[in-house]
């Protein structure tokens, strides 16, 4: 076998075996760009607008031991951070090891043990361990080598036609070429980004398998001197701004709190330090005397440390906010079509070479790539239709907090029941449908159901402008990003709708 074909063999079989997975991983990546305005939106009466801060870290903390004497508090993060959706978040253990995060209303310390709905860490967990718990996890950084291969490997092979392939895109042509065209279009354009996910995908995943995290400098090995009566956090936070002016407290980490030796870690950001893991600037006081023990900058702990602090604001994005998340969001999607393109080449390359009684039968393959990802099109967004229908209107149900891991022993959360339920019940209703028929019928419901989301919670917020500020400001890029993908679905539909393949099933792929 010749070398490119060879390379041409591995780029089309790698992507075969893993695109339908690559495809629900990229199609939730592209939605958790938007996962903290998604959490602030599910909480309605959680969040009912970014609060008046009336007692500040230490009385947040003071009211939390009180009323939860058996817990030990280990971080309390500000109202300010985009992570807390305007509350104090307190993260604690037991004796025996339980951890919880708790919320304190930061205008009247009411304590909260639980959101009112978790969809956005739902969307998360589905794409980056795909309910597998931790060997979901390694699994989805392999998924990250094998789309690493397939790009290279693609590239490799379209190298001398690669001027070419930048502006040719015959989208009125058969669809064969129309996929093609496109298939090979987004490869190239967005090779880039293509690569950053796939890299810092990868790293993600098996990171925990290498035992190398940005994280991992931390200095938990210092102690701190006193007897175990630690300085009111908001003096240590001020003494922190006083050293580092231009430093943004978001949280402090407690290490052995009101015990001796205790230390606080306040951590944060500095301005222009964007690509660097939030939070992961910090400064280490003795929890007793204040003393100023250590300070931690990721920028200066040399460029492997750097690199490692870059992996999750590349793979996530959210080093920009607004434009940044949407651009993401839009690259996201647009690697998402990269898969999709090419299982339906594959479908097409099987359905020319399968021998077939009835020249227009569609085949299996076509069959099942509307069942795969078009049902997870369709129970993605009706999922979160029902989420959020359910905050407009403050019922009972779809907290999506339960247990989202199916090797786990715990019974499996309704809420992941439903999902795959509305999963499998649609792909199997597109499945039985002509294949065009059922993209278009697929498209159609998601777009439908794309616009009614923000409209759904602008309604439970009571007022657009309610709505724009519990998603922390970044709710006007998460309705934008809906419109816009719903206004690209109808423009698809509309594309399908005219193709001549409508009026001559022969020529069908299993979409246009």
């Amino acid at each position: 076998m010749s070398t490119p074909r060879l390379i041409y063999v591995l780029h089309s079989w790698t992507g075969l075996v893993c695109g339908w997975l690559l495809f629900t991983v990229c199609l939730t990546g592209a939605l958790v760009v938007y996962k903290f305005p998604l959490k602030a939106l599910a909480n309605p009466t959680l969040v009912a607008a970014p609060l008046e801060d009336r007692i500040g870290p230490d009385g947040a903390l003071a009211a939390f031991r009180i009323e939860r004497p058996q817990w030990q508090p280990r971080v309390v993060a500000f109202p300010s951070d985009i992570f807390s959706i305007h509350h104090y978040t307190v993260v604690a253990m037991t004796a025996d090891g339980e951890r919880n995060r708790f919320w304190i209303d930061p205008a009247t310390a009411r304590i909260s043990e639980r959101l009112e709905s978790d969809f956005a860490d739902f969307v998360l967990t589905l794409h980056r361990n795909l309910f597998l718990g931790q060997p979901g996890r390694w699994f989805v950084g392999l998924l990250g080598l094998f789309m690493l291969v397939s790009l290279v490997s693609g590239v490799w092979f379209h190298w001398r036609r690669l001027r070419r392939d930048l502006f040719h895109l015959r989208l009125r042509e058969h669809a064969r070429k129309a996929w093609g065209d496109l298939h090979k279009l987004l490869g190239v354009w967005l090779l880039p980004f293509h690569l950053i996910i796939a890299l810092t995908g990868a790293w993600l995943g098996i990171e925990s398998l290498i035992g190398l995290r940005a994280s991992d400098a931390n200095p938990i090995e210092l102690l701190g001197a006193g007897p175990g009566d630690p300085q009111p956090i908001a003096e240590i936070v001020e003494t922190a701004r006083l050293l580092r002016p231009d430093f943004r407290a978001t949280h402090v980490n407690m290490t052995n709190y009101g015990a001796a030796g205790a230390t606080i870690r306040v951590q944060g950001d500095l301005p222009g330090y964007r690509l660097v893991q939030r939070g992961q600037t910090m400064l280490v006081f003795d929890a007793d005397s204040g003393r100023h023990l250590q300070t931690v900058d990721r920028l200066e702990q040399g460029v492997g440390r750097r690199v490692l602090a870059m992996v999750r604001p590349l793979h996530y994005g959210y080093f920009w906010p607004f434009w940044g998340e949407l651009l993401y969001f839009v690259l996201g999607i647009g690697t998402t079509v990269l898969t999709l393109s090419g299982m339906l080449i594959w479908a097409d390359r099987d359905r020319r070479r399968a021998p077939r009684k009835h020249k227009d039968a569609p085949t299996w393959m076509e069959r099942a790539n509307v069942a795969v990802m078009g049902g997870l099109l369709v129970a993605l967004a009706g999922i979160a239709v029902a989420n959020a229908l359910a905050r407009s209107i403050g019922a009972d149900g779809l907290d999506f907090l339960g247990s989202r891991n199916l090797l786990s022993s715990e019974p499996a959360a309704p809420e992941l029941i439903l999902f795959f339920s509305l999963w499998v019940g649609f792909g199997a209703g597109l499945a039985a449908l002509h294949p065009l028929k059922a993209w278009v019928t697929a498209v159609s419901l998601t777009s439908a159901m794309l616009v009614v989301l923000p409209v759904t919670g602008a309604i439970g917020a009571g007022s657009l402008a309610d709505y724009v500020a519990r998603g922390a400001g970044e709710a006007t890029g998460y309705a934008l990003a809906c419109f816009l993908l719903a206004l690209s679905g109808a423009c698809t539909v509309r594309r399908l709708a005219r193709h001549p393949s409508t009026q001559e099933p022969d020529r069908c792929l299993t979409t246009a």
